[in-house]
């Protein structure tokens, strides 16, 4: 059972078993915070620090709470107490942890990780050996979906392409394909798809390909190169999309674009309109 208030602690003789005073004091501290976010109790000794000296690297508290936006990014934690352990020179070493105590009070901690960062970069690593860097900021801005039969983000172009059989105008295959400007390098991300425009915004790719005589559309994470379905009905085909919502044609003879055409709307995960 967590610790639900900060009397708790304070009423009586209270023995936690495996805990330090100074841990008993950032339980209660981290409690009375709040839970619902990570919390930070140590008061260390960089905190007075002129920023002057600071321009040059990063005091230990602001490691710290560095490492607290990290934490969060990167886990669903979100009840863990973040603290400098100890400074050592240029490496200051951060505990990530929770307190827990039971009914009779008695209590212990978890630790979640500890990270060894250098107060001149901002990096270091983890327990596990993974490296992390707090201080790394993405000079790109987050890539609009784009829909067309060709798409070039920065160096790389996403096009359709199809091969004919023989003299016939009938299509025969239908690929997604990569290409490096640079290095003019082709990958084929998906093939035999139905769609009429490459849907995509250089991180995710969604089309549709016919499964099982069914029209089914997919979205690809094109880093992991894994598919995901999205929806699926006989006929559908994707004609393309923005951010919000995809452009979907079910197969008409009475419609002169050959399509009646739907918006599926991906936050509602469901059809919702009919456009023209």
């Amino acid at each position: 059972m967590r610790i639900k208030n900060l009397s708790l602690l304070l009423i009586g003789s209270l023995v936690i078993s495996g805990v330090t005073a100074v841990n008993k004091e950032k339980a209660v501290a981290g409690e009375a915070l709040s839970t619902n976010k990570v919390v930070s109790t140590r008061w260390t000794a960089d905190s007075g620090l002129n920023r002057v000296i600071a321009a040059k690297g990063y005091t230990a508290d602001e490691i710290r709470a560095l490492s607290e936006k990290y934490f969060l990014k990167n886990s669903n934690k979100n009840g863990a107490i973040v603290d400098v352990d100890s400074v050592d020179g240029d490496k200051v070493t951060i505990h990530i942890y929770e307190y827990y105590d039971d009914i009779k009070g008695e209590g212990h901690t978890v630790t979640y990780n500890w990270y060894y960062i250098s107060k001149k970069t901002g990096q270091g690593e983890d327990f596990f050996g993974n490296k992390i860097n707090l201080v790394e900021k993405s000079g790109k801005k987050t890539e609009k979906m784009h829909s067309a039969a060709k798409v070039t983000i920065g160096d790389i172009t996403y096009e359709l392409t199809a091969k004919k059989q023989g003299n016939s105008e009938k299509v025969k295959v239908r690929d997604i394909v990569q290409t490096s400007k640079s290095t003019g390098k082709k990958v084929s991300l998906v093939k035999k798809v139905t769609s009429e425009k490459v849907v995509t915004n250089g991180k995710q790719l969604y089309y549709s390909k016919n499964v099982s005589n069914k029209g089914v559309i997919y979205k690809l994470d094109i880093k992991t190169k894994k598919s995901y379905k999205i929806i699926s009905g006989k006929g559908y085909v994707l004609l393309g999309g923005t951010d919000k919502e995809l452009y979907i044609g079910v197969s008409s003879a009475k419609n002169k674009s050959g399509y009646d055409k739907y918006t599926y709307n991906l936050k509602a995960k469901k059809l919702i309109t009919v456009y023209d």
